[in-house]
């Protein structure tokens, strides 16, 4: 029998339920991955809003760092 879930897991487990996160990522990966990007922007020496600087990151990640063209991945 697998232990209750509580926190973040539980919204990762329901995002990947719903296909809108990956399935193929262990739920703890993702969970470590946002906490990382938290606690990075809260240990920031950026002198930059908190909300920039995590809307920065987050972008980061959910849309990748390279431009797209006509829809495509590109330099």
């Amino acid at each position: 029998m697998q232990a209750p879930q509580h926190g973040v897991i539980c919204y990762i487990l329901e995002g990947q339920d719903k296909n809108e996160f990956r399935k193929d990522i262990p739920p703890a990966i993702i969970n470590e991955m946002f906490s990382g990007i938290l606690k990075s922007t809260m240990n920031s020496n950026l002198e930059l809003p908190f909300m920039d600087n995590i809307n920065f990151k987050l972008s980061l990640l959910l849309e990748g760092i390279l431009k797209k063209k006509d829809g495509k991945m590109g330099s």
